[in-house]
């Protein structure tokens, strides 16, 4: 797709816009992860509850998925990007001022209804905007970006905590926000070719929901997606931490530190794994590094007696980067349906992302609850690491399925089929 100067200057803009509001709701995603302390000493919950408040974000993000994917394909992005970062904003409002836990976790529900809309919607976008046959590269360099959010809602947002305190930290969030749903509902424009307004446009027809449904291969690349994106929530959006600071015996500004490895190398990976999987037109290669390395790498972690700092950052990076490996699975989604149905197609796949995690984050507090050792600090109950084997034992074995999932999986070699 050939375009002037103009309008590719819009199309970048349009990107940078669309990655910015992607790193704004993985911030907000992880964020539980770095005030999962002052959140237990201010409301006084334990592992449990924790995780539930944790998931309430992914609850309303996954049951949000295809009826954000089907109103994308109607309404087209723009408007309901607007809506959705200010959702997230409101909700980051609502938390920093919350009198009492339930409504933290109703404002974690109002994050994940905002944040529902905003990767698909990049997708669409990125789908009307740019060449196809780049479509995965433009996937990891949108995932490389939104990441950077999610190293932000780590040690450097735990510092903030530490020097603002957890309420007007989220405060600050909720401001960035608001000036973020401004610049979108400003700047963004659903189509190339025309300036005419959006009231003055035909909305699309309706979605085939049918037509969609039927695919065998969209479910079995959604469970293959959802079962390996689970580890890499978990761990960043809220047991990263306080897992490395049993593992290590280090406070929790270092742990976070360490937890944002993951995240680098999930940076990296996003962006090589959508450039290899264009450089070799297959998508199947990079999902099967993914399968293989992801689980093994994630039982060293959590089961190798590993205590040096350097050795055990290796370890981190390199789970991150594969755990990327699965991210071509997206591509293969976009490349057995037509555009028109693109975003509700794709979000199948984040349905099953935020399931698995959904369902996995208040289990393992449940595992962690029911096997944890006593053990008190500073006349607080903490949770040792023998009770993460346990309950992360589980975790790696579902992540294994993935591999025999891979059998079944059609390669596309990068064309368009729909």
């Amino acid at each position: 797709m050939k375009v002037d100067n103009k309008q590719s200057i819009r199309a970048w803009l349009i990107f940078s816009l669309c990655s910015f509001f992607y790193c704004y709701q993985y911030a907000l995603q992880v964020s539980t992860d770095g005030l999962a302390t002052d959140l237990v000493h201010t409301f006084s919950v334990n592992d449990h509850r924790l995780g539930l408040l944790s998931a309430a974000f992914f609850l309303t993000y996954t049951l949000m998925q295809i009826p954000a994917g089907i109103l994308i394909d109607r309404f087209g992005p723009h408007r309901l990007l607007t809506f959705a970062c200010m959702a997230c904003a409101s909700g980051c409002l609502v938390f920093a001022i919350a009198p009492h836990f339930y409504i933290t976790s109703i404002a974690r529900l109002i994050m994940g209804i905002g944040s529902a809309f905003v990767f698909i919607g990049s997708l669409k976008l990125m789908g009307h905007w740019f060449p196809k046959k780049y479509f995965t590269l433009y996937v990891g360099l949108l995932s490389t970006i939104g990441l950077l959010g999610a190293i932000l809602g780590e040690a450097p947002f735990v510092k903030l905590v530490a020097h603002l305190g957890w309420r007007n930290s989220m405060f600050i969030l909720g401001l960035l926000g608001c000036v973020l749903t401004i610049a979108i509902w400003s700047l963004i424009q659903n189509h190339p070719h025309t300036m005419v307004s959006e009231q003055t446009k035909t909305f699309q027809p309706t979605v085939n929901l049918a037509t969609i449904f039927k695919n065998q291969q969209l479910w079995l690349v959604a469970l293959y997606t959802g079962i390996l994106s689970i580890s890499t929530t978990v761990l960043c959006s809220l047991y990263g931490i306080p897992l490395l600071m049993a593992k290590l015996s280090i406070d929790e500004v270092m742990a976070a530190k360490m937890t944002s490895l993951i995240l680098i190398g999930m940076a990296i990976g996003s962006a090589f794994w959508g450039w290899w999987s264009d450089y070799l037109q297959r998508r199947l290669p990079p999902m099967i590094c993914a399968a293989i390395f992801s689980p093994l790498l994630l039982a060293l972690i959590i089961y190798a007696p590993i205590t040096h700092f350097a050795m055990l950052g290796i370890l981190l990076v390199n789970f991150g980067f594969f755990s990327c490996g699965s991210l071509p699975a997206f591509s293969i989604i976009y490349e057995i349906h037509s555009l028109k149905q693109a975003a509700t197609a794709l979000s199948v796949i984040n349905t099953f992302d935020m399931l698995g995690t959904t369902l996995a984050l208040p289990l393992l507090g449940r595992l962690l609850v029911h096997f944890k050792t006593l053990a008190i600090q500073n006349g607080t109950p903490i949770t040792m690491m023998t009770d993460y084997k346990i309950a992360f034992t589980f975790l790696i074995g579902i992540m294994i399925i993935s591999i025999g999932l891979l059998f079944f999986i059609n390669e596309t070699h990068a064309k368009c089929l729909a």
